[in-house]
């Protein structure tokens, strides 16, 4: 019976196709526009709940999101989830029509749904689910009003200080981000004491520094912050949105640069970090990948989460990187350790997907990993071990690369071409131990690697 409807349904869609001038070769597309409502069916087994979940309001809307989901190559399980929590959200919210709605909206819905029982032992978790299906929901059919991201322009005033940054400056997104957010502070900190950028002198500058400080900021991170603010001030100067020569006059805090303080761990330390990742299961095989990456050849994590499968060319043995900051593309020799387990992540743990990128999530829908992935790999494994840094993120790696390879007698314009810097005026910060450390000379495995920069 099915495989006759099915055929006259066909039958159907060729006919209205051809009787209306149109081309076969839209019948594809006009098959998935035609197909009636068959998500619900496939997911929802009970026939109490399918009625149910068939009865409520945009059934339409509801399906179109289900089938993206399904796309993306989500469970039955996990599909039956989003459309059970979907239902809820638009009975409580009372949403019978597609509307624009706001955040609060959705956590007042959200809040009224969980305490139907509040002593449910599941209940903070259900709520958190219920939120992140009815906001996905909603932005899926754009109807989602978000506020502003931290590092979203807060004003055209931002706005144009970022096209500076971007194309006067060169920087890096992820460096325009950081900016913006540390302007959208300023700007904020400026109104809740009604304040205007014209009028402002360095004393209240100078206000604002001192209560970031005691706020419990580190004197660098103080000390950077006032910089990027000379920077904006010097734009603002110039398109006359606040006094002439105020950048001038804003000064940070002193530092001592004479520390002997590593930023990153020693090289012991991260030996043993990388001999203590196994290679049984495909989250540790893409850890060992990662770290092996950040840790040989000096990368940010920028530069090693948004390497694509081309970048990796096993059979000639080179590794091709696109730097970050100044778009540099450079290719290294791979060495064999880094071979090696490059190799066994791309056949054993690496998922089988389209995707270019070459770290990849390890559950479904498979996708890029991102930056927090990669400190989240660092960071975990380093304290695990109790491994005494600074600082435990993927820089950490790259600052005790780069302070290995000096100690180690490596010439200084090497270690640059390796960090991915024009110039040697960059190294200093990790030239922060004694002449006579300086001239100790070890054998280190990177040594063949520099011959090939």
């Amino acid at each position: 019976m099915g495989l006759v409807s099915s055929a006259l349904r066909l039958r159907f869609r060729t006919h209205f196709i051809r009787s209306n001038g149109f081309s076969l070769a839209i019948l594809p597309a006009f098959n998935v526009c035609f197909q009636p409502f068959i998500m619900l069916e496939k997911i929802i087994r009970r026939p109490e709940a399918l009625r149910r979940h068939q009865a409520a309001p945009l059934r339409k809307q509801r399906e179109e999101f289900l089938a993206h989901l399904a796309r993306a190559g989500r469970s039955r399980v996990k599909l039956r989830d989003a459309s059970t929590y979907i239902v809820q959200f638009v009975v409580r919210a009372n949403f019978r029509r597609m509307r624009r709605i706001d955040l609060s909206e959705i956590r007042c819905s959200a809040e009224k749904w969980r305490k139907r029982n509040p002593t449910h032992p599941a209940g903070a978790q259900a709520r958190k689910h219920y939120l992140r299906y009815a906001k996905a929901w909603l932005k899926f059919h754009d109807k989602l009003t978000e506020p502003l991201k931290w590092n979203d322009p807060k004003d055209r005033r931002v706005a144009a200080f970022a096209e500076h940054l971007r194309v006067e400056l060169g920087f890096a997104s992820r460096t325009i981000q950081s900016r913006i957010w540390e302007l959208n502070c300023f700007l904020k900190w400026l109104e809740e004491r009604h304040l205007l950028l014209t009028q402002i002198t360095t004393a209240e500058v100078e206000k604002y520094i001192d209560s970031k400080a005691a706020t419990g900021w580190c004197g660098s991170t103080v000390a950077a912050h006032t910089q990027n603010l000379k920077v904006f001030f010097r734009f603002a100067e110039r398109r006359r949105w606040c006094r002439k020569g105020l950048s001038a006059g804003i000064f940070g805090p002193i530092l001592d640069r004479r520390n002997n303080v590593r930023k990153g761990p020693s090289w012991v330390d991260v030996r043993r970090l990388i001999d203590s990742v196994g290679t049984d299961n495909p989250n540790d095989l893409r850890a060992r990948a990662v770290l092996l990456l950040l840790t040989m050849y000096a990368l940010r994590a920028s530069e090693v989460y948004k390497l694509n499968l081309a970048d990796v060319n096993l059979d000639e043995n080179l590794l091709t990187i696109r730097r970050s900051k100044n778009r540099l593309v450079q290719r290294f020799n791979l060495l064999p350790e880094v071979h090696v387990a490059l190799q066994a992540y791309m056949r054993k743990g690496r998922p089988n997907s389209r995707c270019p990128r070459l770290f990849l999530t390890l559950k479904r829908p498979y996708g890029p990993i991102q930056q927090a992935s990669l400190y989240n790999i660092t960071k975990n494994r380093m304290l695990k071990l109790g491994i005494v840094s600074v600082t435990y993120g993927p820089h950490s790696l790259r600052h005790a690369c780069a302070t290995h390879l000096l100690v180690s007698g490596t010439p200084v314009g090497k270690v640059a071409s390796l960090l991915g810097h024009n110039t040697t005026r960059y190294i200093g910060q990790y030239v922060k131990h004694s002449v006579d450390q300086l001239r100790v000379v070890s054998d280190f495995s990177l040594k063949g690697l520099h011959a090939a920069i």
